[in-house]
């Protein structure tokens, strides 16, 4: 395995986020994988495993100082439970094209919006730049299942025929990763999951 990039490397993404369980996972691919046959959505955002973003991806020149930082943050929490009530759809436009999102909200609960807290104010405190879009007090936890590839009207026929409320899906959150991607990357992403990590371990090895 090669080393990190020396500190003085190109300015890459880096977001934290908490892994879902193996039978949220399997609900979330399977309805991926529906609505890309009923509506020719992609599955682009399927590919980085199933997950609960805690930070939003932010500029970083020295991975291996985020990585230090990363294991002892992952060695500080323990497993919890995440419960996801509904089933979203967000018909949004971006800038330069549509980005309407698929997603399965979590319940608001004290520990994630602690863990949301406690990162921007650490890794503010640590590192330049690491404020991101859509962080802070509005910020709404999810796990997301689709992203762009189709036009507004598209993702308002998908709310119609999706958008639930009574999911009762409970999450047995366990894992954390670090994702990675190039600081030029198109809003869509294309994240790595750079490092997984068990919550609680001792080690980031």
């Amino acid at each position: 395995m090669s080393a990190a990039p020396a500190p003085g490397g190109a300015l890459m993404n880096v977001g934290f986020a908490l892994l879902v369980d193996q039978p949220t996972h399997n609900f979330m691919r399977k309805l991926a994988v529906e609505l890309d046959r009923a509506y020719c959505i992609g599955l682009h955002a399927a590919q980085p495993p199933a997950h609960v973003s805690l930070k939003q991806p932010f500029h970083a020149k020295d991975l291996q100082a985020v990585e230090s930082y990363f294991d002892t943050f992952a060695a500080s929490i323990q497993p919890f439970e995440v419960a996801f009530d509904t089933l979203e759809v967000q018909p949004a436009t971006g800038p330069n094209y549509d980005i309407g999102i698929v997603w399965l909200a979590a319940r608001e609960i004290p520990s994630l919006r602690d863990l949301h807290n406690r990162l921007n104010t650490e890794l503010g405190t640590r590192f330049a730049n690491s404020q991101a879009e859509f962080d802070g007090p509005a910020f709404r936890f999810h796990a997301t299942v689709a992203m762009g590839g189709q036009p507004p009207d598209i993702y308002q026929e998908i709310a119609a025929a999706y958008s639930r409320h009574d999911l009762g899906l409970i999450c047995q959150v366990t894992q954390i990763m670090m994702g990675v991607a190039h600081e030029n990357q198109d809003p869509l992403g294309r994240f790595v999951s750079y490092k997984i990590l068990s919550l609680g371990a001792t080690t980031g090895k």
